[in-house]
């Protein structure tokens, strides 16, 4: 079992302003910045398991390592656990309820069509 350490950034509009998040009654998705080993690897609304995914295939860790996140100062720490415990999961935020743990589910993948949707058409000029 290793410890895999990521660093967690609140994404900025620019240098001077952070991006904020919308009013309760917009968009509130927050992104934040990922960095693995002093490189970026991603900006996600959910850092901790879109990162895990990330390391878990990118062959940067194994299910049963630690995943601790710490904020740019590396004194700061935040959480810990299991890299598989955080891949297998999601941030749920409901409109009027507790913000949550909930199962990952990845997007269906569709079949790449095989050929032009106008092919062999009358109407293809």
């Amino acid at each position: 079992m290793v410890d895999i350490v990521i660093a967690i950034q609140r994404k900025r509009a620019s240098k001077r302003a952070w991006i904020w998040p919308a009013p309760p009654t917009g968009n509130t998705e927050q992104q934040y910045l990922v960095f693995f080993e002093g490189e970026e690897i991603g900006s996600w609304g959910c850092p901790e398991c879109d990162a895990a995914r990330w390391l878990l295939a990118n062959g940067k860790a194994q299910r049963s390592d630690t995943l601790r996140t710490r904020r740019r100062n590396p004194e700061v720490a935040s959480m810990k656990g299991g890299v598989g415990w955080f891949a297998d999961r999601v941030v749920i935020e409901d409109d009027n309820g507790p913000i949550r743990w909930g199962k990952y589910r990845p997007f269906p993948t569709l079949p790449s069509p095989t050929g032009s949707a106008l092919e062999g058409s009358d109407d293809a000029e």
